[in-house]
């Protein structure tokens, strides 16, 4: 017998089996040979048995406050929920760490001297299988036999396999980086020169004056009380203003007038938050995203006002201003390596605005600014050239608003400028574009989205100017004129029409770029619009890495915590309403609240966990292929990896059929190594009636003004069940509660096969085997005086 079960070439060079007959364990620590590995990086993936470890330990309970049942209640909200460590009430986790929760035993790989730590990888089958993962990305210093520790503070936590992948993940090195010397001593500098004001104070009365009116007019707000939801959304206008908001529009709206008492508003509003910000209680300050976004905030309105600032007054604000930034350096760190994360961007963009405004007078102002140079290099590897964006909108606002200022803070300061370095730019809008929902209030996509999305404008324009992309101009006017009641706050602050007159450049033509019809193939998402339909439609599907493949392929293997478990989900929107919804942002990630296949209530890996794993192998993910003709759009999803490995998922095959004008079939084949309960879930805020229609279960749903129909049309002899569905909100969910719609079958082998019909189109369909084992189908339908023909296995349509 070999402790060595398997060495392959790059994907995973060696499986180790941990038992006793190959390792020694000594008190709670296992000890082994680690074979031959070349110098580099690698992702330890250990298998531990936690049979007789109390893992439930580490749940939490949620309740009502209310004394009544969670299923009794209409709606769900974080604000109006208790989460206990303590039993009664719907469990959720293992979240260790989180509140009174306590924290996991501690694991730590001990090689050549080095220690690492190991974080668990929770997958959602720990409860059945008694085991539970673990990561660490270790460095090997050179090419020898080392001997390897792997020590548990509980003795009941024991490792049984390890499994090591070469890892392309690169830790940032810091990049030589000057500023331009013509900004030596010169403010404004961080995103216009001096050279620049005469221009934008002649835009403000002519190509940009409703964009002033804007500013002037929050000013006249200034007195209103800043506020928000329980859930973080902004209100009904009048717009309201944060200090952030109040320093922001106050610096630009002096240093553009000059008024005397525009200067000393701008002067107050800027001692206010150095003096919040030098709090230890302040709370912006103690989240690492928040205390960059103070910062940037602070760096730049010093830049517009300073040469309104006697010297004691910059004096005294630069002492104040050194003293955060040493703070928001503390955040961060060189040990710190989610570059292309919202925390580690959000953070960092705050000390890059600093470092380039006190470049001559902080001593560590090059060395921080040459570090975040090095770390961008980086971020822009990971960016896909396709635009593919793995999460809700609400998450890519908040990202593109700081990968933003990093690109304009290196373009104004450094004199490097990457909008032409990668294709990701130019269609980033794209993607924002393609998930934009018809009424143009929403983002219809997956990965914990606040649906209810806006504020970003602005992005786009400064896309347009960059690149002279008329089509990112066409949206970003869509976008400027919407509402912002009921979106993020941090999505669309009062500040953001500053940004949209830094960047709007009337001389970019608009011009509608919209496509019927588009795939991204980093994340394997298509989006799919009909406009010629009264309301207009969108339709969205999506199974793939969970980052997207071009991210996997730089090492960031995790889902960033907010990717779901929902390969092979679709969404539906029509009009200004869901007809087929998904869960929103949630704290329990079930693969049952998508719209998606699950089976005895387990689904696909990470299911009902709070946060995505750490890691999966590259062999876990669904994978699907995209074909189009005049006739049809066809997803082929290949979802039998991704599924929980103790299910036996042999093969599970989704074709989803998309039928122009307003018809989707979808076709599930179901291959399991033993009798289990299929489920075919669907999800949607409209009410659901049955009838049976040509011997076939027929379920019609009724939102608003919408109509849409569900046809079952195998198993022939169906089962189902349907109510309010409990999900676990997280605090921005607005609290609706969906209802679902549950298809089921016990089966070893199976199928379902049904036909969405978005409206109240008359359909006649045919449906006949091809053998007498029913294994193939043929089935015809007839819609609009068009003949639809549709075989088992085959993918598209013959007309």
């Amino acid at each position: 017998m070999d402790r060595l079960l398997s060495q392959k070439g790059p994907e995973q060079v060696v499986q180790i089996d941990l038992a006793p007959v190959f390792s020694k364990r000594i008190g709670t620590t296992t000890v082994f040979e680690l074979p031959v590995l070349k110098r580099g990086r690698y992702g330890f993936h250990i298998l531990f048995d936690i049979q007789h470890y109390p893992l439930e330990r580490h749940l939490c309970y949620l309740r009502s406050g209310q004394n009544m049942a969670l299923n009794q209640l209409a709606e769900l909200r974080f604000s109006q929920l208790q989460f206990s460590s303590e039993p009664p009430g719907l469990a959720v986790g293992p979240w260790p760490g989180w509140r009174s929760i306590p924290s996991l035993p501690g694991v730590t790989i001990e090689i050549d001297g080095h220690r690492f730590d190991c974080r668990y990888n929770f997958w959602g089958d720990e409860s059945v299988t008694g085991r539970v993962r673990g990561f660490a990305l270790v460095s090997i210093s050179g090419s020898s036999d080392f001997s390897i520790k792997i020590q548990c503070t509980d003795p009941r936590i024991i490792p049984l396999k390890l499994e090591i992948y070469p890892s392309p993940k690169k830790r940032a090195v810091a990049k030589s980086v000057e500023i331009l010397p013509e900004l030596q001593t010169v403010h404004p500098r961080l995103l216009f020169t001096p050279a620049d004001l005469p221009d934008l104070r002649e835009k403000a009365t002519a190509s940009h004056r409703l964009q002033w009116l804007a500013i002037k007019q929050l000013l006249q707000n200034w007195e209103l009380d800043f506020q928000i939801s329980p859930e973080s959304k902004l209100p009904p206008e009048p717009e309201r203003l944060n200090e952030f908001d109040k320093l922001i529009i106050s610096a630009f709206h002096a240093l553009l007038t000059e008024q005397e008492k525009s200067i000393q508003r701008a002067l107050d509003s800027f001692q206010t938050l150095l003096k919040l910000a030098r709090s230890p209680e302040y709370e912006p300050m103690n989240i690492d995203t928040q205390s960059g976004e103070c910062l940037f905030s602070l760096s730049l309105a010093f830049d517009w006002i300073f040469n309104f600032l006697n010297q004691r007054q910059r004096s005294d604000f630069e002492t104040g201003m050194f003293e955060i930034a040493e703070r928001v350096w503390r955040h961060l760190g060189y040990e710190r390596e989610d570059y292309c994360q919202a925390h580690f961007l959000g953070c960092s963009h705050g000390l890059l605005a600093f470092s380039c405004l006190f470049w001559e007078k902080h001593s560590r102002a090059a060395e921080w600014a040459g570090y975040l140079r090095g770390v961008f290099e980086i971020v822009m590897k990971m960016l896909p050239s396709d635009g593919f964006y793995p999460h809700g909108i609400n998450l890519w606002i908040y990202e593109h608003s700081f990968l933003s200022r990093y690109l304009e803070l290196f373009r104004c300061c450094f004199g490097l400028n990457d909008w032409n370095t990668i294709r990701y730019w130019r269609n980033a809008s794209r993607f924002r574009q393609a998930s934009l929902s018809p009424d143009g209030m929403s983002a219809i996509t997956f990965g914990d989205p606040q649906y209810r999305v806006g504020g970003d404008a602005w992005i786009h324009y400064l896309i347009a100017s960059r690149l002279n992309d008329s089509s990112a101009q066409y949206l970003a006017e869509q976008l400027a004129t919407q509402p912002v009641v009921g979106v993020d706050f941090r999505n669309a602050p009062a500040r953001r029409h500053v940004w949209e007159f830094l960047f709007f450049n009337a001389d970019i033509p608009a011009r509608c770029n919209e496509r019927e019809r588009i795939f991204f193939a980093d994340g394997g998402q298509l989006f799919l619009r009909q406009t010629d339909q009264s309301p207009p439609m969108l339709i969205t599907a999506r199974a793939g890495y969970p980052l997207g493949m071009q991210r996997y392929q730089q090492g960031e293997w995790s889902g960033y915590g907010h990717s779901d478990p929902c390969n092979g989900a679709f969404l539906v929107y029509r009009g200004s309403s869901f007809i087929f919804c998904g869960p929103g942002p949630v704290y329990r990630r079930d693969t049952a609240l998508h719209n998606t296949i699950t089976f005895d209530d387990f689904g696909q890996i990470g299911d009902g966990m709070v946060w995505a794993p750490e890691f999966t192998p590259k062999n876990k993910f669904a994978s699907i292929s995209h074909i189009e003709d005049q006739n049809a759009q066809s997803l082929k999803m290949d979802l039998t990896p991704c599924y929980l490995t103790f299910l036996g998922v042999q093969k599970l095959i989704r074709r989803f059929i998309l039928i122009p004008p307003s018809m989707a079939l979808i076709d599930d084949r179901i291959e399991l190594n033993e009798l289990r309960q299929a489920q075919w879930n669907l999800h949607t805020y409209a009410t659901i009636n049955n009838e049976m229609h040509d011997d076939r279960l027929n379920f019609r749903f009724n939102e608003r003004d919408q109509q849409a129909r569900l046809i079952v049309l195998l198993p022939e002899n169906q089962v189902w069940t349907s109510g309010l569905t409990e999900f676990v909100p997280a605090y921005p969910h607005s609290g609706q509660r969906d209802h679902y719609l549950r298809l089921v079958q016990q089966c070893k082998s199976g199928h379902f096969l049904t036909l969405l019909v978005f409206d109240d189109l008359p359909v006649n369909y045919q449906l006949s085997w091809l053998d007498d084992r029913k294994d193939r189908w043929l089935l015809k339908i007839i819609a609009e005086g068009k003949e639809y023909i549709f075989e088992s296995d085959k993918t598209m349509a013959a007309e």
